[in-house]
C-alpha cells in the first residue's frame, strides 16, 4: 500500500496568485498519469487556517473525481506551524500509530515537501533521513513560474542515505563494543532502509556473521559454526583476499570440536582467555574477573592432568596417592575434600621442577587481592563493584599463566580469529565502515 502524506498549505488546492493547482493536486494527477498507484491521501494541519486548506483540498480532490472520500484522511493537531519539534513529532506519531512498520513491509510513504511552511516541508525529510518513514520517498513540485522548457514540475528525492549513514556508524560502534545483539538489530534495520543494492545483497551475510559472533561470545560454538556455514553458501559476497582469509580462519577455528569439550584443553582455554577481553570491552567487569578466576582454575586442572594424570576436580583422597611423594605431602591435610585453588597453585609453584612455573608464585599476592574483589562482588558472595582497573591488573597475569602452564596455547593465542582486527577484516567486506569494528 502507498500512502501520500502532506501538510496542507496556502496554495492548496489552488494557488490564488497563479490560479494553478497546488502541489497536492499536482502530485496526485502526475502519479495517475504516470501509472503510479497511490492508495490513500493523509492531509495534515496544525492551525485553523491549515485545517481549512486541508478540507478544501479534500473537497477539490473529490469534486475532480481524482479520488474517493474513503481514500482521504484528515489529521489535525494544534501547534505552531514553525515549531520543528512539534510539527515533526506530529507527523511521526501519526505514522507510528497508523502504519505497522514492523509487520507490514509493503507500506510506502510518499511525502510532499512542497506544501505548507518551511518547517512542515522539512519534517518529512527529517523523518525519512532517520529511517522513520516506510519507503522514505520525498516528492517536490516546482512553481509553474520556475519550470524550464524541458523541465518536469514533479521530482522525487531520496534522503534515506543520511539515516543509513548514521545507522551504519551506530552498527560499527556496537560491534566494536562486542554488543552483538544490538548490532544484529541495527543490521536488520539497515537492510530494511538501505538504498544501496550491494547492501541488500550482503545484508543476509552480515546478519549471519553477527549472529555467529553473538553465539560465539556465548560459547555456543555449534550455533556459531552453523551461521558461518550459511554465509559460505550465499552468492555475491564481495570478499577481498584479506576478508576471505579472516573468514576462513574463523570457520576453521569453529570447526575444531575441542572447543565444545567438557574438559580443559589448549583451545578452549585460549577461548576463555579472550572472552575475558570481550567482557571487559562490554564493561562487564564483574563477569570478566569471574572468568579470570575460572581460567586460573582451568589452567591448574589442565596442568595437573597433563603432568600427573590426575583429575583434581575429584575429592582429593581419590588422587593424592597418585602424585609424586613431595606433592603428596603437600596435600595430606586435603585428603577428604576438594582442594582450594590457592593450595593447588602454591603446591604447584613450590614443587615444580620447571623454574618458569615456580616463578608464577610471584603473582599470587596480586591474584589473591583480585580474587578478594571478585568474592565481594555480585559474581560471588558480596555486593561490591568490580572496576576496569581490577580487570586490567589481572589480564597480563592471566596471559603469563596461560603461556607458562599450557605452552601449546602460544600458537593459538597468535591465531585467535575473533579479535577486533579479524572482525574488522570480515565486516568491512560486508559494508561496515573501516576502523570501527
Amino acid at each position: 500500500m502507498t500512502i501520500f502524506l502532506s501538510f496542507a498549505g496556502a496554495r492548496d488546492p489552488v494557488a490564488d496568485d497563479t490560479n494553478e493547482e497546488g502541489s497536492i493536486v499536482t502530485l496526485w494527477r502526475w502519479w495517475r498519469d504516470h501509472g503510479q498507484p497511490v492508495d490513500q491521501v493523509w492531509l495534515f494541519s496544525v492551525n485553523a487556517e491549515g485545517q481549512q486548506y486541508a478540507q478544501n483540498t479534500r473537497d477539490w480532490l473529490i469534486s475532480e473525481h481524482l479520488c474517493t472520500a474513503e481514500q482521504i484522511q484528515l489529521y489535525h493537531r494544534e501547534a505552531s506551524p514553525v515549531d520543528y519539534e512539534a510539527v515533526t513529532q506530529f507527523a511521526f506519531e501519526v505514522v507510528q500509530q497508523n502504519v505497522n512498520t514492523r509487520n507490514d513491509n509493503d507500506v510506502t510513504i510518499f511525502f510532499n515537501a512542497s506544501s505548507g511552511t518551511p518547517t512542515m516541508k522539512l519534517s518529512g525529510s527529517l523523518l525519512s533521513a532517520a529511517g522513520l518513514l516506510p519507503g522514505g520517498k520525498i516528492w517536490t513540485v516546482l512553481n509553474p513560474r520556475h519550470v524550464g522548457e524541458h523541465q518536469e514540475r514533479v521530482s522525487v528525492q531520496d534522503v534515506r542515505f543520511i539515516g543509513e549513514y548514521l545507522l551504519r556508524e551506530r552498527l560499527g560502534e556496537a560491534v566494536a563494543g562486542n554488543q552483538f545483539q544490538t548490532a544484529i538489530a541495527l543490521a536488520q534495520e539497515w537492510g530494511r532502509i538501505t538504498i544501496h543494492d550491494v547492501v541488500r545483497r550482503t545484508s543476509a551475510a552480515l546478519l549471519s556473521v553477527l549472529r555467529a559472533y553473538r553465539a560465539w561470545d556465548l560459547t555456543d560454538f555449534a550455533v556459531a559454526r552453523r551461521y558461518l556455514t550459511q554465509v559460505d553458501r550465499l552468492d555475491a559476497v564481495p570478499w577481498t583476499p584479506e576478508g576471505r582469509d579472516a573468514f576462513d580462519r574463523q570457520r576453521r577455528w569453529l570447526n575444531n570440536t575441542a572447543l565444545e569439550s567438557t574438559e580443559e584443553n589448549p583451545l578452549n582455554l585460549v577461548e576463555l582467555y579472550y572472552s575475558i577481553e570481550r567482557y571487559s570491552e562490554q564493561e562487564r567487569y564483574t563477569d570478566a574477573l569471574a572468568r579470570g578466576r575460572r581460567l586460573v582454575e582451568g589452567l591448574l586442572y589442565y596442568y595437573y592432568h597433563a603432568q600427573y594424570r590426575v583429575n583434581v576436580r575429584r575429592v582429593a583422597k581419590h588422587w593424592v596417592g597418585q602424585l609424586p611423594q613431595n606433592l603428596t605431602e603437600k596435600f595430606r591435610d586435603e585428603g577428604e575434600r576438594y582442594v582450594p585453588l590457592l593450595v593447588l597453585a602454591r603446591t604447584l609453584t613450590e614443587e615444580s621442577p620447571d623454574p618458569t612455573v615456580r616463578e608464577l608464585w610471584a603473582d599470587i599476592d596480586t591474584f589473591k587481592a583480585l580474587m578478594d574483589v571478585r568474592n565481594q562482588s555480585l559474581a560471588a558472595h558480596g555486593m561490591q563493584p568490580v572496576t576496569r582497573e581490577d580487570v586490567a591488573k589481572v589480564r597480563p597475569i592471566l596471559r603469563k599463566w596461560v603461556m607458562t602452564l599450557v605452552p601449546d596455547t602460544g600458537e593459538y593465542l597468535k591465531l585467535y580469529p575473533l579479535t577486533p582486527a579479524m572482525r574488522q577484516r570480515v565486516l568491512q567486506d560486508l559494508g561496515l565502515p573501516p576502523g570501527r569494528v
